[in-house]
C-alpha cells in the first residue's frame, strides 16, 4: 500500500461520508481516509448513504457509480434535491466523456476512476476539504 505523505494529515476533523457495495474498497479507502485524519462513516447502498446524510453532516462525500439498489449518479441528484451541498468524489469505472458529464450534471465535483490511486483520492479529498473550509 501507498504511504500516506504527511502532508495530507490536513484532513483531520474533515467527516467523510464513503458509499460502496464492494466491501474491499469500503476497507481500503476507508483505512487510507482514517489514517489521513478522517472520521469516516460507511455505507454500502444508495439508501444507507441517504439515511446516513439525513441524520448526520457530512464534509465530503466518497461513491461509487456502480451500486446495487441505485446508481451514484441518482443518489447525487437526490442528495442535492434534498439540500446537501456536501462536496462530492464520484469513484468510478465509467470515464467516457458522457460519464463525466453525467457526474457533474447531477453535482459529483470531481471523479476518480476505479481502480481508485489513493495518492490522486487524498489528493483530492484534501483540496475538496480545502475548497469547503476556505469558503
Amino acid at each position: 500500500m501507498n504511504t500516506i505523505p504527511e502532508e495530507t494529515l490536513w484532513l483531520n476533523g474533515v467527516s467523510a461520508l464513503l458509499v460502496d457495495d464492494d466491501a474491499d474498497n469500503l476497507e481500503l479507502i476507508g483505512y487510507v481516509l482514517e489514517r489521513a485524519g478522517c472520521r469516516v462513516t460507511v455505507a454500502q447502498s444508495a439508501a444507507s448513504a441517504l439515511d446516513a446524510i439525513a441524520k448526520g453532516s457530512f464534509d465530503l462525500l466518497l461513491s461509487d457509480i456502480g451500486l446495487p439498489d441505485q446508481d451514484g449518479i441518482t443518489l447525487m441528484s437526490e442528495i442535492r434535491a434534498r439540500g446537501h451541498n456536501v462536496p462530492a468524489i464520484a469513484l468510478t469505472g465509467y470515464a467516457g466523456a458522457d460519464d463525466v458529464r453525467r457526474m457533474n450534471d447531477a453535482g459529483y465535483q470531481r471523479h476518480l476512476p476505479k481502480p481508485v490511486d489513493l495518492a490522486a483520492l487524498l489528493s483530492t479529498a484534501k483540496e475538496l476539504a480545502r475548497a469547503t473550509r476556505a469558503s
